[in-house]
Order: structure tokens, then sequence, then C-alpha cells
């Protein structure tokens, strides 16, 4: 198994803060998008994102951090 990893940037859907959520590569033959479950890295809140299935978790992002602002 590879230890490969993908970072997002991702805008929150409540606060409108940008964040980073880096993901696992968990199956690299799946095909397809579904939704993740992450938690704001400035409002604390939960929100979905949209990510390639390969990348999909049962449980929630490995990490995520705050983006200083802008």
């Amino acid at each position: 198994m590879t230890n490969e990893e993908k970072t997002y940037r991702v805008a929150c859907a409540e606060c409108g803060k940008k964040f980073y959520a880096r993901f696992a590569l968990v199956d690299p033959s799946a095909e397809g998008e579904g939704e993740q479950t992450v938690h704001c890295g400035k409002c604390g809140k939960q929100i979905k994102i949209t990510l390639p299935k390969k990348y999909m978790q049962p449980g929630d992002i490995l990490k995520s951090r705050k983006l200083e602002d802008d």
C-alpha cells in the first residue's frame, strides 16, 4: 500500500473562510466522486466536500489547518 496523500484547499460553506484538508489514498482503483465530512479549521463546524472516491475514508480527515486571513 502506498502512503500517497492529497491536500485540498477548502472554503467553508458556513463561515466562508479557507483552510487545508489532507486525505490519504484509500483505494487507488476507486472511480467517481463522493462527499466527505470535514471540520472547518476556522469555525469548527462540519461541512461536506466533494472528493474522488479513491481518497474517501470511513472516518474524518487526517489533518486540517487554518489559513492566515488575507
